[in-house]
């Protein structure tokens, strides 16, 4: 039997040999391709968490919307800036101005823009405290983020605002952006 392995040996056995080796050295490459591979994926998915982390406090640009507009377009080649700003009416006189506004024969408003001034009008509480770039910004958050900052705004006794006015404000900045 002895004689067998030797012949095999001398016949095809380096050969096999070889082939293993080989085989092994390819199954090697391969393996540490794939850890290579999984360990930069890992990192890509780790890197894209963070951004999606970051991007949550963020404004949605694609939203953001002059929340001033509506007063600009329809009612600021009659009145001043200053009329506005001086403003911050209970939710009922907003209503009685706005009203009384379209009744004007000169003041043609749809419903949609009648729902946008009444919006801005409420948004000029705002004002009282932070300038037209920061409400602007405001606008832009998600709901979410909008919602957060509020909650520590009312909170302000300085700010005259109710826990109430935070659904009201976010209303407006709804019917201004159209949705």
């Amino acid at each position: 039997m002895n004689k067998e392995y030797e012949n095999m040996a001398e016949s095809g056995q380096p050969i096999v040999r070889s082939l293993t080796i080989v085989a092994g050295i390819v199954a090697v490459i391969i393996i540490v391709f794939l850890v290579q591979l999984t360990l930069e994926t890992n990192r890509e998915i780790t890197s894209l968490r963070d951004e999606l982390r970051e991007s949550r406090d963020l404004p949605v640009a694609s939203l953001a919307h002059d929340p001033f507009a509506p007063l600009d377009k329809n009612c600021t080649w009659c009145h001043s800036d200053r009329r506005f700003l001086s403003f911050h009416g209970s939710p009922d006189a907003i209503d009685d101005v706005v009203h009384r506004m379209a009744e004007k024969t000169h003041a043609e408003f749809t419903d949609a823009e009648l729902r946008q001034i009444h919006g801005s009008m409420e948004l000029l509480k705002c004002v009282k405290c932070h300038d037209h770039h920061t409400v602007e910004l405001f606008a832009a958050y998600p709901k979410a983020k909008q919602e957060e900052i509020f909650d520590n705004m009312w909170r302000k006794p300085e700010s005259g605002l109710t826990k109430e006015d935070g659904s009201k404000i976010s209303s407006a900045l709804h019917a201004i952006q159209g949705f």
